[in-house]
């Protein structure tokens, strides 16, 4: 009797390899798929504004690097911070029996801290911090110290982590702390995760130019918040030479209808030029619908909305 296979068992084997390697195949190309970005849209939904979603799991991260923060500085029983709206990075520290301290990096001795070792023992605290202040150190930069009320500095970053600047009163983390380094204050307007949806936004498809930004602004009635913070309808003015568009900028905004999500526009940053006893405004035209999203006098503060 012949020991060579069957060709009915060299069918079934050839099935079963094309099936095990079609397995692997799938396997491979589910791994290969890109991260989910942001927040889950449902099918109907635009590839834009890109959004950048909050809710429970994000406070949750921060909260739990809040716990990690105080059981390493010996506050076990610490209360909890308060936290900004959708992004839950910290606003302001709770009461602390015992205050919060930076790293001790040099300074020994009763000797001042150099500038160089106090930035490093602030970006140590950062680092330390990142889930509660919600950054990536690798995208954050120090804007400057600047001395405080008594006897406190002053420290401020900016978060830069897409092409083109925050605007809207987000990615500002600032840290106030005494000499003794104790830390005194403590907020961030970070967006948490942006690197995640920074090539969504780098994608989107700009149909307005500079020049549209200005003239379609021409003339129109326009509703701002003033440096007292107060809101305010004005007339822009018809000429395009009194319309300056500076540059591109991403401005996040609350997302009508979704308390947890932030819908991040891509946008012509335009100075209308001040008229006699007037103030500068800003006016932000979104670079890919056209539209007018936001308006601001250039010396009210950038406060998230």
């Amino acid at each position: 009797m012949s020991n060579l296979p069957s060709r009915r068992a060299m069918h079934r084997r050839a099935r079963l390899f094309t099936g095990v390697m079609l397995a692997l195949l799938a396997g491979a190309c589910a791994a290969a798929r890109a991260p989910d970005t942001g927040r889950p849209r449902a099918a109907n939904e635009p590839d834009y504004p890109v959004l950048l979603g909050g809710g429970a799991d994000r406070r949750a991260r921060a909260l739990s690097s809040w716990a990690t923060l105080t059981n390493e500085q010996g506050l076990s029983t610490a209360p909890a911070p308060a936290l900004q709206p959708v992004t839950a990075t910290v606003r302001e520290l709770p009461a602390l029996e015992t205050p919060l301290r930076l790293p001790q990096i040099g300074g020994g001795d009763g000797k001042k801290q150099t500038d160089e070792e106090l930035r490093e023992s602030l970006r140590e605290f950062i680092a330390n911090t990142r889930g509660l202040l919600g950054v990536d150190p690798q995208f954050i930069s120090l804007i400057g110290v600047v001395d405080g009320d008594g006897d406190t500095q002053h420290a401020r970053y900016r978060q830069r982590p897409f092409l083109y600047p925050l605007r809207g009163g987000y990615g500002d983390i600032e840290i106030t702390f005494t000499p003794d380094r104790q830390v005194v204050q403590l907020t961030s307007t970070a967006l948490p995760d942006a690197a995640r949806v920074r090539r969504a936004l780098d994608d989107a498809r700009r149909q307005i130019s500079a020049a549209d930004a200005g003239s379609r602004l021409a003339g129109r009635n326009i509703t701002y918040t003033d440096a007292a913070g107060q809101t305010q309808t004005t007339t822009l003015p018809d000429a395009a030479n009194e319309m300056t568009p500076r540059e591109l900028v991403v401005y996040p905004l609350r997302r009508a209808g979704d308390a947890d999500t932030l819908a991040l526009h891509l946008a012509w940053e335009v100075v209308i030029n001040a008229r006699p006893g007037a103030a500068a405004l800003l006016v932000y035209v979104d670079a890919v619908s056209g539209e007018v999203i936001a308006a601001t006098s250039q010396t009210s503060p950038d406060t998230v909305t």
